[in-house]
Order: structure tokens, then C-alpha cells, then sequence
């Protein structure tokens, strides 16, 4: 009887880890997709949105379309494109360490 009340519950845990797992699929899809339409890198863009969907919705909003930028603001562009990815990822981190400092 232990043994079901186990699996039971570890179903619902898998429910609920697969709803996260799919929400943040979906985040980072959104961003990507907006990411597609103003021609930046969506791979970049669509882990952006995954780890900080707020952060990175906001970020591409205020890009400009790449092909309307002249060649030297093409290239500014694409590094102000990393440093906010590296900018997400860092608070990622920071967040995560912080949870995983709270739960000791």
C-alpha cells in the first residue's frame, strides 16, 4: 500500500514538473518567434525567454529589425543582443544559488 501511495505522488510530481517544463518551452518560443520576425538569432533569444522570459520579452521588444540597421549597427546590435543574454543568464544563476542557499 506505501508503494501506491508513492507512485501516486510521484505522478503528481511529474504532472507538475512537466506543466514547468512546458511553460518555459513556451516562454522562450514566444520570444524566439519575435525574435524570427525582427531577423536575430532565435536560438539565442528563445534560451533568453526560457531563463527570463520578462527580462528578454522586454529586450526584444526595444530591438529594432536588424535588416533596417546599416552594417556598424548591425554588429552593435548583435553584441547588445549577448550582453543581455549573458545579463539573463547571469541572474539565472544568482537567482538559483540564492533558492538553493535558502533551502540549506
Amino acid at each position: 500500500m506505501l508503494n501506491e501511495v508513492v507512485t501516486i505522488d510521484s505522478l503528481v510530481s511529474f504532472f507538475w514538473f512537466l506543466t514547468f517544463v512546458a511553460m518555459v518551452v513556451s516562454s522562450g518560443s514566444i520570444v524566439g518567434a519575435i525574435a524570427r520576425r525582427k531577423h536575430r538569432n532565435p536560438w539565442l533569444w528563445k534560451a533568453a525567454g526560457a531563463f527570463g522570459f520578462l527580462i528578454a520579452l522586454i529586450s526584444i521588444l526595444c530591438f529594432k529589425d536588424l535588416n533596417s540597421l546599416s552594417p556598424e549597427d548591425q554588429g552593435r546590435s548583435r553584441l547588445k543582443e549577448k550582453v543581455i543574454f549573458a545579463a539573463v543568464i547571469g541572474m539565472f544563476v544568482a537567482g538559483l544559488s540564492i533558492y538553493l542557499q535558502a533551502l540549506q
